[in-house]
């Protein structure tokens, strides 16, 4: 994940573009959605979860996939437009960073519907 932040934190430079664009191309896939689908859907029952550390990191992870086209799809594919609402309603007034970045995924999501 930390690999994740500095490709994301560089990658407003114009020569990264490339590199930041290929790295998310690697978190693009169906074995990665299936993660986030199962880690969001479990942890959004409890919030005492160890999961949640993770969760709000996997929700950078996803709020950056969610403007990479090839991702897109997959969004709707795994359901979770639905999982990231219902993490939402569940945890949105309690963890304000995990809020941000589902709201801002959600939003790229429903513009690219």
């Amino acid at each position: 994940f930390f690999l994740f932040f500095f490709f994301c934190s560089i990658s407003s430079a114009k020569s990264t573009l490339g590199t930041a664009a290929v790295f998310l191309d690697c978190f693009a896939t169906s074995s990665w959605f299936r993660l986030f689908a199962l880690l969001f859907g479990s942890a959004s029952r409890e919030e005492g979860t160890d999961e949640m550390p993770v969760q709000e990191k996997m929700s950078v992870i996803l709020q950056k996939l969610s403007k990479h086209r090839p991702a897109v799809e997959l969004f709707s594919q795994f359901n979770l437009r639905n999982i990231l609402s219902e993490t939402l309603q569940n945890f949105g007034a309690t963890r304000s960073f995990l809020a941000l970045n589902i709201r801002s995924a959600l939003l790229n999501i429903d513009a690219d519907a």
